[in-house]
């Protein structure tokens, strides 16, 4: 993506605006957004996914709802013939952090830039042929269901209070679920299920099906990145919350001070009063990557000067797919998968911008280039391997 590119907003209904999402349905309620992404086609097929499944180094599952015992569940990777010997029904392949593989596919991702992207997981895609589903079941996520191709239908459900779960099967499948709505996906559809609802959705037809998953710190964890004793332990499923949350709190990359006034007040409930006194630690817990997802030391030949030679030489400063960045409001602290770089104020304008695009050409560099504290740190980011020289299209450059 061009350095000056910004991915356009949904198409919300009549009446609604990425402000009223968040203030009436955002964590409270499930919407349906008919037409939300105009003339989308899967950038994926069935074939493309299926040989992702296959690749070692990708997370994926497979699930089929008939067999003994019921909803049995196989993970990847897989060979060829065990995905070409489907049936032609009652079957799901589900691949996870599709946009950490194929890093040009984060795109779909920024078209929900109205949620910060510190909360942002994962593009999991998922193909079904015809009965094909997961079962019932309830998520401790917020997720847009963006239909890709094909259809599918989703009902929803209040959760239930005990969940009755069918006992020798591999997913925690509701098997008391009471749907209450129910609708149709079709390509560029899109359905928000807050953290709670139970939903159940089945294909159609062939279908691809998009997961924007977003996800928040446990109680747990973020008592246990304060580094603060805990006088009250925190519960095993007790989240972070921002039904609160606002617009202006999703600039790129911001972990704005709301949210770090949320996250002190859930530690102090659980530490006797006491919160942390700076906000390293949880810019640190929300950019730690999966560690199977970390990106490697990068190839790095020269120094800030050989770095900054080949930026003015016509090469691109690339952010790695699998990196995880996030910046203070006052863009002096720069949080790169669970590591904190401090910045001066006179460069706090790269943070943002390194946080803001996936690809960062010379001209938009101009005003830092030549500083060499700024190259040091640039430097820096690339030898971890954050940063790399090279292009979404073409790959990174094999060394500078």
């Amino acid at each position: 993506m061009p350095a000056d590119a910004l991915a356009p907003p949904l198409n919300w209904p009549d009446g609604l605006s990425a402000e009223r999402f968040l203030r009436d349905y955002w964590q409270k309620q499930p919407l349906l957004l008919r037409g939300a992404l105009p003339g989308f086609e899967s950038p994926l097929g069935a074939d493309e996914l299926a040989g992702l499944a296959c690749d070692p180094d990708v997370e994926s599952r497979l699930v089929r709802e008939s067999g003994d015992p019921p909803w049995q569940v196989q993970q990847g990777p897989f060979a060829e013939d065990q995905l070409t010997g489907l049936p032609g029904h009652g079957w799901s392949l589900l691949v996870q952090d599709v946009d950490k593989h194929l890093p040009e596919l984060a795109v779909i991702a920024d078209r929900f830039g109205f949620v910060p992207s510190w909360r942002f997981d994962d593009l999991m895609v998922s193909f079904a042929p015809p009965g094909g589903s997961v079962g019932a079941h309830v998520d401790a996520y917020d997720v847009f269901l963006l239909q890709g191709a094909g259809q599918r239908t989703w009902s929803i459900g209040p959760q239930p209070e005990r969940p009755l779960c069918h006992p020798e099967a591999q997913l925690r499948v509701i098997d008391n679920f009471a749907p209450e709505e129910q609708w149709t996906l079709f390509p560029g559809d899109a359905l928000y299920l807050p953290p709670g609802v139970a939903h159940h959705g089945v294909a159609g037809e062939n279908c691809i099906t998009w997961s924007v998953g977003f996800r928040a710190p446990s109680h747990q964890q973020l008592v246990a990145a304060a580094g603060l004793p805990a006088t009250r332990p925190p519960s095993d499923d007790a989240l972070y919350a921002d039904p609160d949350l606002r617009l202006e709190e999703a600039a790129p990359g911001l972990i704005s001070p709301r949210a770090i006034d949320r996250a002190n007040a859930i530690v102090a409930r659980h530490c006797g009063g006491k919160a942390p006194p700076s906000m390293h630690w949880f810019g640190e817990l929300v950019t730690q990557p999966k560690h199977w997802l970390r990106a490697g030391p990068g190839e790095v030949a020269g120094g800030p000067q050989e770095l900054e030679a080949a930026l003015k030489g016509g090469d691109l400063l690339v952010r790695h797919g699998m990196t995880r960045l996030a910046r203070s409001a006052d863009g002096q602290l720069l949080f790169v998968d669970g590591d904190t770089f401090a910045v001066a104020e006179a460069q706090a304008g790269l943070v943002t911008l390194v946080c803001t695009n996936r690809e960062l050409d010379a001209r938009a560099l101009a005003p830092w280039l030549g500083q060499p504290e700024v190259m040091e740190l640039v430097h820096t980011l690339v030898c971890r391997g954050a940063l790399c020289l090279g292009s979404l299209e073409n790959g990174p450059a094999a060394s500078i």
